[in-house]
């Protein structure tokens, strides 16, 4: 077979497996924890105001997106964050994309408080604030 006829047919043969694997019932996104290179937020709120974070880090491929922060209580006056990204299941630029995300952490009782932000790679980063009345 001459290489100019097995060109377009290499090209339908790929171009058909990627639409029987994308019919197969694939998802088309997935979810993943992301590493993160900083957490950002003041040392002191107001028990009524709004206590925001700023969540900031690189998505290692152009298939990442931001999905959301899970934030959950931990103990007393514990808060664990982990921040959580959608994959695309197709091909996507590598390149490392910086983010910055907001996150809000609801309404705190006055006291002092530890936020631990634990990472993909199950390292963590910790801020500690204050919530006065």
């Amino acid at each position: 077979m001459s290489p100019i006829l097995a060109l377009p047919i290499l090209l339908v043969s790929l171009w058909y497996g990627a639409m029987s694997e994308a019919s197969a019932g694939k998802p088309p996104m997935q979810e993943a924890e992301l590493t993160v290179s900083d957490i950002s937020l003041d040392s002191e709120f107001k028990t009524a105001s709004a206590i925001q974070l700023t969540i900031s880090g690189v998505f290692p491929s152009g298939c990442y997106s931001w999905a959301r922060a899970d934030i959950k209580n931990v103990g007393e006056n514990k808060i664990e964050v982990r921040a959580i990204a959608q994959v695309a299941n197709k091909m996507c630029t590598m390149a490392l994309i910086p983010f910055q995300r907001q996150a809000e952490l609801g309404p705190l009782k006055p006291g002092s408080y530890e936020l631990i932000f634990i990472n993909a790679n199950k390292t963590q980063l910790t801020r500690k604030f204050k919530v006065t009345p």
